[in-house]
Formats: structure tokens, sequence, C-alpha cells
């Protein structure tokens, strides 16, 4: 388990110093309750291990299925957000942040009612934290616009789709 004491400290800013104590002292709860990766892993030989070792590169474009449901696919951050297809928007998040837990409904609602006029890329800051460092993400959740490859606009904290979709024009 990887703890970011920078995330930690700029969520503190936001929620106060009691978030920051409770965040960390959950963390190292749940490191010390945890099983160690070599008790839980099982057995592998080394064509196994090539497919299981790759680690997630935490940026996943949300994919609008035939049946019109929303799933996530590995997407290349460069590639995602340089897309002259509409508008991308990139939302920072993190596993253990209930704000982005809400806010990840609200964005697959999104994907599902405008395919094709945004393409929306979920980028998790404790995985992908040299992107979210690059962009100055001090708080989560924290969404941000691209047109054609340029940064346009930025939407900080919870928002409802409909609200997300109005500002950005939808």
């Amino acid at each position: 388990m990887r703890i970011k004491s920078q995330t930690f400290l700029c969520m503190s800013a936001v929620f106060g110093l009691p978030f920051l104590i409770a965040g960390c002292a959950d963390a190292i709860l749940e490191e010390t309750t945890s099983t160690p990766p070599e008790a839980a892993a099982p057995e592998t030989d080394a064509t196994d291990a090539a497919e299981t070792d790759a680690e997630p590169t935490g940026i996943e474009r949300l994919v609008v299925n035939e049946d019109g449901s929303v799933g996530h696919a590995a997407v290349d951050f460069q590639e995602a957000i340089a897309s002259k297809d509409g508008i991308v928007l990139v939302d920072f998040w993190a596993t253990w942040c209930p704000p982005c837990k809400s806010l990840a409904p609200e964005l697959e609602q999104l994907a599902a009612d405008y395919p094709g006029q945004i393409t929306i890329v979920k980028i998790d800051v404790d995985i992908a934290s040299d992107i979210a460092q690059s962009y100055e993400i001090s708080s989560i959740p924290d969404m941000r616009i691209f047109k054609a490859g340029e940064q346009i606009d930025t939407i900080i904290g919870y928002k409802p789709a409909a609200d997300i979709a109005s500002h950005l024009g939808l």
C-alpha cells in the first residue's frame, strides 16, 4: 500500500486537521492489518508472473458499451487529452476519497448521456502521482477540461452530472 503524506496534507487543508489524523490512523491500521502481498499471492509460473507483474497505470477512460453500460479501459493520458473529437474531462480521484466515490456514477451518467461528445478519463492520484503533480492537484476530486490538447477549464469538488454538463455546454 502506498500512502502519500502529500495527499493527506492537501486534504487536511480542505477538511481540517482531524481529517489528517483520522486519515493517517486509518491508513496505518489498514497497512498493519492487511495481508502481506507475498502471503496473499498464489504460486505462479514464469508466464503467469509476466502477466500479473504489470502495474496498473491509474489512468482509465470511461467506455460506453453497446448495451448502454459504462466500462473502463486503460488509455494513454497524452493521447487522450490530445483528442480533437470533442471535450475531454479528466477526473483526478483516489479510492479513499468519499466525494470521489460519489462523483463516479455522475461521470458514468455523463459518459452514457453524451457518447461521442465527451471523453472522460479518470486518473488515480495515488497511482499516477506524476501526472497529478504536474497539474498541481492539491485537492480531489479535481476535474480538468481539455479541448484539442489544451486545458480550458477546471471544476473542483463533487458536482451532479447535470451541473457538469451545463458547465461544459452540453
